[in-house]
């Protein structure tokens, strides 16, 4: 089947058209293949907002303004916009017209929060919250209006202050207040070289004391360097001082009180049983009073000491007089020469 020429021209005319639609729509933001939710709001003014502005998301662009009418009725003004299919919109949310640039271009702003006392979402055709913000130059010119009407009262506050100074100053007090300001002057040079020789002589003993300086901050590094070289032994102290409060506190502090009390009040008898019998030896009771006190006593227990030494240096001497052994008996004679030991002669 031959295709004529007719033919091949309105086909190609057909898929132009096609094309020039879908490009235009792309170009205007829309997909003709993805579906999207239409929403309106009203405004009193829209300063500047245009059709295929963006709908933003916290800055995110999730539509495009589709359309833009006048109502003559309300003298407001219709704005219709196209939503992705997949933002959920709460009901009655904010749809603020907002500046996006220094240029002033503009967007929809939607605000996803939603309000006290509703809920749900909104649905494709429903009406938002028309909301208009103050642009970047509308903010200036609020903020800027205060500013120039102090200026403007200040410059007034100046010039009425030149006028007086002019007026009521003669050329005579202009020339003593010139007098009065080089007076000033001179003092404050006088004042400035004093503070330049004493900050010479504070340099000057700062020098001198240098020395010293270096020899303390040399004497607080050896002292920093042997802490950090005994900082085993310091810790080993610290743990032992610790250890040694810990057992203290651990004790049975009670106890060893009441066993030193205990001790405490023994020696205390002993000691009151020791100065009774001290007494009693000073009264001369007993033999250690006797002994202490009567000097017959004392006497023969001397006499008595000197014939025990006397027997012993005989024994050390003569032990035959004293003890004999017999391999066979034992005979109990005196040796011959040998003399019984004379009695002591008083």
């Amino acid at each position: 089947m031959k295709i004529s020429n007719e033919l091949k021209v309105g086909l190609l005319a057909l898929v132009a058209i096609a094309v020039l639609v879908v490009g235009y729509n792309f170009l205007k933001g829309k997909n003709l293949f993805e579906t999207r939710k239409s929403f309106t709001a009203e405004y009193e003014r829209v300063d500047g907002l245009l059709v295929g502005n963006p709908v933003q998301v916290q800055g995110f662009n999730v539509g495009i303004v589709d359309d833009i009418r006048y109502l003559t009725e309300k003298n407001r003004i219709l704005v219709t916009m196209l939503v992705d299919d997949e933002i959920q919109v709460p009901a009655n949310a904010d749809a603020a017209i907002v500046s996006s640039g220094l240029m002033g271009d503009m967007a929809v702003r939607l605000d996803l929060k939603a309000k006290p006392g509703m809920s749900g979402f909104a649905e494709s055709g429903d009406v938002l919250n028309g909301v208009v913000e103050r642009s970047i130059t509308e903010t200036l010119t609020v903020e800027l209006v205060p500013i120039k009407q102090k200026m403007e009262e200040l410059f007034g506050t100046l010039d009425t202050l030149l006028n007086v100074v002019r007026v009521n100053l003669s050329s005579e007090r202009i020339d003593n207040i010139m007098g009065s300001v080089d007076k000033s002057m001179t003092s404050i040079s006088a004042i400035s070289r004093n503070l330049e020789s004493a900050t010479s002589g504070i340099d000057g003993v700062v020098d001198s004391e240098v020395a010293k300086i270096h020899s303390i901050l040399q004497d607080i590094s050896s002292i920093t360097s042997n802490l950090e070289s005994n900082n085993s032994e310091i810790n080993k102290a610290v743990k032992n001082a610790s250890k040694i409060t810990e057992d203290i506190a651990n004790s049975d502090l009670k106890g060893t009180m009441d066993g030193l009390k205990s001790t405490m009040a023994s020696a205390q008898e002993s000691i009151a049983g020791l100065s009774k019998m001290l007494a009693s030896v000073e009264e001369g009771n007993g033999t250690l009073g006797k002994a202490m006190k009567d000097d017959g006593v004392y006497d023969n227990l001397e006499k008595s000491l000197a014939d025990l030494d006397k027997l012993l240096i005989d024994m050390r001497e003569n032990p035959k007089r004293y003890v004999s052994f017999s391999v066979f008996s034992r005979k109990d004679k005196k040796s011959k020469g040998e003399q019984p030991i004379p009695a002591d002669q008083d």
